[in-house]
C-alpha cells in the first residue's frame, strides 16, 4: 500500500473520561484507491493522558482489493521485499 491519508471527521469526549475519532483512511492498493472507515477510542486517565486505545475498522474494502488480481500482485511484491529485507538485516547482523 502506498501512501496513506486519513481524513478525520467526528471527535467527541463523555464524562467517563473517553474519547472517540472517527475518521476514514484512504490509500492505493493494487492500482486503485481503497477506503476503510476507523474509529478510535481512547480511555483517558483523570489528567487527559491517554490509558488505553482501541482502533475500530471496517477493513472489508481492504481485503476486497486485496483479493482482486492487481492486489494478489501487489501483496506478492511487498512479500518478497518484506522478506529480501529480512534476509538483509540477518546477514549484516553477523
Amino acid at each position: 500500500m502506498s501512501a496513506l491519508l486519513a481524513e478525520y471527521g467526528f471527535r467527541s469526549r463523555d464524562q467517563a473520561g473517553v474519547a472517540y475519532i472517527e475518521f476514514r483512511i484512504i490509500g492505493t492498493f493494487g492500482g486503485r484507491t481503497v477506503t476503510w472507515p476507523a474509529v478510535d477510542r481512547y480511555e483517558l486517565d483523570e489528567l487527559g493522558r491517554v490509558r488505553r486505545r482501541i482502533l475500530y475498522c471496517d477493513s472489508a474494502q481492504l481485503v476486497s482489493a486485496a483479493l482482486r488480481p492487481h492486489g494478489l500482485l501487489a501483496l506478492l511484491r511487498a512479500g518478497v521485499r518484506l522478506g529480501v529485507a529480512a534476509v538483509r538485516s540477518r546477514s549484516t547482523r553477523r
